[in-house]
């Protein structure tokens, strides 16, 4: 038996014991932290695969000698020591990942490419440069094989990107052309498969336009088609020229109420570095040290930025410790889950998919058992004040008591915010635009039984604080498309906006998004501030239906005489959904 036999019999084994398929629900594409861990697991299966080639070749050896006595012996040996490598290869393939996570990480390549317009030679070959982010070009050790390329053709092909699957086809047909290569029918079945998609490609520009969407279904071309006679049209000839008159003449739309188009464009824009701001709107944006009159803070005042008024968003420099950083990310890491996202209840209201590529895990601050027992203090409802309550995470609670200095807002869990979400983000990882409120505030929102007592006792996210953990060497900023505003990691750095306005609903100015995170690891923690728990430091005196903004964070908000909005001294816990049965049984008629 030669080596090819070998060869074949090795993957006859690992593929007829189920050992090719790899597990799909581990999703390690979506956390670069997940991926860490696949050097060291095809390490160790690639020497257990080692192993059981010479166990092998040692059992052919064995064969050759069947006239020795010792044959019995020596085959039940080995056949144990090939179970028990047998089922230690079993577990080394169950770690790798399988189609699903394959398919995973291309579409976060696709989207990197996609959104920083970067140069697809280029990127195939491991370089990676984005000019208005950085003079400087990214060099990988790896590039990208014709079998990867043609992938990422199929997959722009399949969302609808006929442009752009031309382009990654075309680079494919390169690759497949080189010294290597030769002598294979890869070539002529690469640039059979560019004439094929170039016909395709018109007769889509031609049938449906350069872009659009129906029933769900998008499609893109570029603005004329590659067929000279089809060129000739009358209504190409001047396209290009009117294309590269808009765009010299781009005009960004800061306002609420962009549509969905705008909105990505803009998103993607940022991304890439560009300023959608005019002067007139960066000239009152300023830092400072932010104290709030509190003699305590006046010797360690928060360093401040504000990076809009409209909406209202800060950044505080040197937030974070650096053991603090530690600790959230050592305590995530073990516990990492794939990120969902809001959606419709018809389609479960929870989903995973390209629109958030990353790993998450909760991190609280409290014991919520305590406030499961009987021992409650009551009112209206059972509440517990700080000193009852059993601490689970010192660092965590430190860290929610410096934001509730920072931003006047009680924040603990339980007591006017969520648990703190840690997230890593993967290939191309990225979250699209969203707002973080659930909107339960608006008049037509139908809230259901199970999201009853959040929306009463807590109500919605009124503010987000977002932490950044680490430093990302290209890319992963956090864009807010309507407002036209970019803020770029920063390791130990964190930022804060408003989200609802003063009758709480929604301000769309404040749709955001993460950006593909190009080089790098991007870890952030998050820690939403619900709306109830800050009714009297905030209250709704509008006399414009309460559509107005909440106030900006400065040290003026906290002098004069009526400084409720300074006071951090009412601070109590509830359960939601226990408060919220009381509240039923003290009112008959409360639904």
């Amino acid at each position: 038996m030669g080596p090819s036999h070998l060869q074949l019999l090795l993957t006859y084994f690992l593929c007829a014991s189920y050992y090719c398929e790899g597990k799909d629900d581990q999703d390690m594409f979506s956390s670069t932290s997940e991926m860490a861990k696949l050097a060291t697991w095809e390490r160790e299966a690639t020497e257990n695969l080692r192993k059981l080639k010479d166990l092998m070749e040692k059992r052919i050896e064995d064969v050759k000698s069947l006239m020795s006595r010792e044959l019995p012996l020596m085959m039940q040996a080995n056949k144990s020591e090939f179970s028990e490598l047998k089922d230690v290869i079993s577990s080394n393939m169950d770690l790798l990942p399988g189609q699903d996570q394959l398919e995973g990480a291309g579409n976060g390549i696709f989207l990197l490419q996609e959104a920083y317009n970067l140069n697809i030679s280029e990127l195939t070959r491991g370089i990676v440069q984005v000019k208005r982010m950085s003079e400087e070009s990214f060099l990988s050790s790896a590039s990208l094989k014709y079998v990867d390329t043609d992938f990422l053709g199929k997959i722009a092909y399949n969302r609808g990107f006929y442009d752009r699957a031309i382009e990654w086809f075309k680079a494919a047909a390169d690759i497949a052309s080189t010294t290597e290569n030769k002598g294979l029918n890869k070539t002529k079945i690469a640039h059979n498969l560019v004439k094929t998609m170039i016909k395709t490609h018109d007769k889509v520009l031609e049938q449906k336009g350069p872009s659009g969407s129906v029933n769900g279904n998008t499609w893109r071309t570029n603005l004329v088609p590659f067929d000279e006679k089809l060129r000739k049209k009358k209504k190409y000839k001047n396209v290009l020229k009117e294309f590269k008159k808009t765009e010299q003449n781009f005009q960004p739309s800061i306002r609420p109420d962009n549509r969905e188009p705008v909105i990505w464009d803009q998103f993607n824009r940022l991304c890439r570095g560009e300023n959608l701001r005019s002067p007139q709107e960066l000239k009152d944006l300023h830092c400072n040290h932010l104290h709030y009159q509190d003699p305590f803070l006046r010797l360690g005042p928060f360093k401040s930025e504000v990076m809009s008024k409209t909406p209202f968003i800060i950044v505080f420099h040197d937030f974070f410790a650096e053991s603090e950083m530690s600790h959230y990310k050592e305590f995530a890491r073990s516990r990492l889950f794939r990120s969902a996202y809001g959606q419709s209840a018809s389609k479960g209201g929870q989903g995973t998919g390209n629109k958030r590529t990353s790993k998450q895990t909760w991190l609280y601050e409290f014991d919520k058992q305590v406030l499961d027992s009987n021992n409650s203090l009551m009112s209206i409802g059972p509440y517990q004040y700080r000193r009852d309550m059993v601490v689970k995470d010192e660092l965590g609670l430190s860290v929610s008591d410096r934001i509730k200095k920072a931003s006047l807002m009680y924040n603990a869990e339980f007591a006017g915010g969520e648990a703190f979400q840690v997230a890593n983000y993967g290939i191309g990882g990225v979250y699209n635009h969203h707002p973080d409120p659930h909107n339960w505030h608006h008049p037509q929102k139908q809230v259901g039984e199970a999201e009853r007592p959040e929306e009463v006792i807590n109500g919605d996210r009124v503010a987000t604080f977002m932490g950044y953990l680490s430093n990302v060497e290209l890319g992963g900023a956090t864009v807010f498309p309507n407002a036209g505003v970019t803020v770029w990691p920063e390791k130990g750095s964190a930022t804060l906006w408003w989200n609802l306005v003063s009758n709480g609903l929604t301000d769309q100015m404040t749709v955001h998004g993460g950006c593909p995170v190009i080089v790098g690891s991007k870890w952030i923690t998050n820690k939403w501030i619900r709306w109830k728990a800050q009714g009297f430091k905030f209250p709704c005196t509008s006399r414009d239906s309460g559509y107005t903004r909440q106030p900006l964070l400065s040290n003026d908000l906290c002098s004069g005489t009526n400084n409720q909005a300074c006071r951090l001294d009412q601070e109590v816990f509830i359960k939601p959904n226990y408060y919220y049965e009381s509240l039923k049984r003290f009112s008959p008629d409360f639904q």
